[in-house]
């Protein structure tokens, strides 16, 4: 195993998520003795390599390069850095480590001579692999192993039979459920067809109602009446009580339409008061949490070293705010016990201050791995 190993990461501008989960599962290793040194730089052709991280570059045992289509089309394969850090690793005389976060296809690159984790080749982004942890458990073993010689005692290994399956038993049961709504449609449509079918009459045209032939009001038992017979006119009284009875029909109607004239209307389009129901308004949106990069916290750590900055103003970018738990000069801590022990530190002993590792939780940071590096005499580390 070496000692010294030294390792440098590249990656694209929108892979930086990705970066920082190679950072944490890195830790490990860290914490093991496996690597000593890491250091990352995300790709931007824009902006040129500033000394000290061409220095790292330069120095470092293992290159790796997150691939992805983003930083394929950084060109960075072009920087003279890279061609001859390739070289170098086609010597023998460094290692370079690619590992395949997002689908594309880099046969083509001159970095690709070196093989890729994980080693089936199923990019860490891939939801085959079940939960992210296990593409990183995968990319971790492939790194020690590279470093350490050391081959793991279970590799992580993505079953695509399985997979394939688990989805095709999931797709056998969707089409289930499809034959069977289907089915039950066609019924309904089937039985609404036969019902129809029984029960409709067709309509009868006009000639057909006209050759009806029509049945008197008054049917006759026996012999019909004698048409020569007149019947008798009716008597003065008798006229007399039917026109009362119809004068008494006319009056009863005529205060009917008064009384429905004089009631007052009810206007059914005025919603009832005790009906309307306010909608409850919404909760407002919680508020966005900053998001920090490694390079500005190591930054602010060494602000506030040096007596520049306040101990909250790292609060915004903390999780559970100054409490949040820290391993730092190998000990566990709070994020404030912290601060008091680089307080006890004099400031021009300070050489730097390092993240060797930061969890976040969405935005915010979770947990924090920082070393701090004092100056000895003659400007020596402790």
């Amino acid at each position: 195993m070496e000692k010294s190993a030294t390792l440098f990461t590249l990656f694209a501008v929108e892979d930086e998520p990705f970066a920082e989960q190679l950072t944490a599962a890195l830790s490990l290793l860290r914490r093991k003795g496996i690597l000593n040194d890491y250091h990352d730089k995300e790709i931007s052709p824009a902006e040129s390599w500033d000394e000290p991280t061409r220095q790292h570059f330069t120095n470092s045992n293992y290159i790796v390069f997150l691939i992805s289509p983003a930083f394929l089309a950084s060109g960075y394969f072009h920087d003279p850095a890279i061609q001859q850090a390739v070289a170098l690793a086609g010597q023998g005389h460094l290692k370079i480590i690619n590992v395949l976060i997002r689908y594309c296809d880099f046969s083509k690159e001159p970095v690709s001579q070196f093989g890729i984790y994980p080693a089936n080749g199923e990019p860490v982004e891939s939801g085959r692999w079940g939960h992210p942890q296990n593409a990183w458990n995968a990319v971790m073993d492939g790194i020690k192993e590279s470093i350490s010689g050391e081959k793991p005692a279970a590799p992580v290994t993505l079953s695509l039979a399985d997979n394939s399956r688990q989805a095709g038993a999931r797709r056998g049961g969707m089409r289930g459920l499809v034959q069977l709504l289907l089915s039950v449609v066609a019924l309904g449509v089937m039985g609404g067809i036969s019902y129809y079918l029984v029960n409709y009459e067709p309509p009868k045209s006009n000639e057909a109602v006209a050759n009806i032939p029509q049945v008197p009001d008054t049917i006759y038992v026996g012999a019909a009446p004698d048409s020569s017979i007149v019947p008798a006119e009716p008597t003065a009284e008798e006229v007399a009580s039917e026109n009362k009875n119809l004068q008494n029909k006319k009056t009863a109607k005529a205060a009917a339409i008064k009384r429905a004239a004089t009631k007052p209307t009810k206007d059914i389009n005025k919603p009832a008061q005790d009906t309307v129901e306010k909608k409850p308004e919404p909760p407002p949106p919680p508020p966005k949490i900053p998001f920090i990069k490694s390079a500005e916290l190591e930054q602010m750590l060494f602000n506030f070293s040096q007596g520049k900055i306040e101990e909250s103003s790292f609060s915004p970018y903390l999780c559970n705010q100054l409490q949040t738990p820290v391993r730092f000069d190998k000990k566990s801590m709070t994020f404030q016990q912290m601060c008091a022990a680089i307080k006890k530190v004099k400031p021009k002993r300070i050489k730097k201050i390092t993240v060797l590792s930061a969890t976040y939780d969405n935005s915010c940071i979770s947990a924090l791995e920082v070393d701090l590096k004092k100056k000895g005499l003659l400007g020596l580390i402790d």
